[in-house]
């Protein structure tokens, strides 16, 4: 039996709000479809190539969207079928920019606790 399960918090798998900053990061690259938004999440580094859940993301999409970080339209494909393109809005890139400044904040706030956590092990195994 493993120590901890699959999806627990410990494991660093409960990273959701950074999926925002990820999907921001790619497009303000380049407007893309949901399949190619979710490929390419995947590989940024806080989702280590696992695709999130796409209903989840495109349920997080409509949410942005909603929020006016990104915008999409309806655009015909082959075959006759659409598919939607989504693209940053100017909010969006606002909001992207933002971003940068709050990832360094959680990375110093990470260091610091990083030290805590290691000062504490550190002291309980000399006690040992």
């Amino acid at each position: 039996m493993a120590l901890f399960e699959e999806n627990c918090a410990c494991r660093g798998k409960n990273l959701d709000r950074f999926l925002q900053v990820a999907i921001l990061n790619e497009l303000f690259q380049e407007n893309l479809h949901g399949f190619v938004l979710i490929q390419r999440v995947a590989k940024s580094p806080m989702f280590h190539g696992e695709a999130p859940d796409p209903t989840g993301l495109y349920r997080y999409l409509k949410k942005m969207e909603g929020n006016d970080l990104l915008a999409s339209d309806l655009e015909l494909w082959q075959g006759g079928s659409s598919r939607r393109v989504y693209r940053i809005t100017p909010h969006g890139r606002e909001c992207f920019k933002q971003w940068l400044q709050s990832l360094i904040v959680y990375r110093d706030d990470l260091n610091a606790l990083i030290d805590i956590v290691e000062h504490t092990l550190q002291q309980s195994s000399n006690e040992r």
